[in-house]
């Protein structure tokens, strides 16, 4: 094997060693903003359930339905704004499961690369 191609070579499984830890490091990463996503979906809940034990209390205390119709109207906003925060949340678990699909496809790509570079660097040892 010449100089240049064993030159070519390495320089080849370098950058094919470099996009899979890029790959991998972008799957780790997704893997994290998927547990945050998840961590904020659980406070999302936690926040609906309490907004839903509130809305119960008002209709139990219908005496003060008059003196707390701001608090109610707050409320509403929170719902509307957890609706929002939620489809959000929805988009970027869509996003994520867009990336991730990518990145492993991504990951195949660069290990079918590397199986056809080492077949290359196999056949071209054996021509030594």
């Amino acid at each position: 094997m010449t100089p240049e191609i064993r030159e070519e070579l390495d320089r080849l499984e370098r950058i094919a060693s470099l996009n899979l830890q890029t790959s991998t490091n972008n799957l780790e990463a997704i893997a994290r903003q998927d547990r945050q996503i998840a961590r904020q979906s659980e406070q999302i809940s936690q926040q609906s359930e309490q907004i839903a034990r509130q809305g119960e209390q008002i209709s139990q205390q219908s005496e003060q339905i008059a003196r707390q119709g701001e608090q109610i109207s707050q409320q509403s906003e929170q719902i509307g704004q957890l609706r929002e925060a939620q489809q959000r949340t929805d988009r970027q678990i869509d996003r994520l499961l867009e990336a991730q699909e990518r990145s492993q496809t991504q990951i195949d790509i660069l290990a079918e690369s590397m199986g056809q570079l080492k077949r290359a660097v196999d056949y071209l040892l054996s021509k030594d």
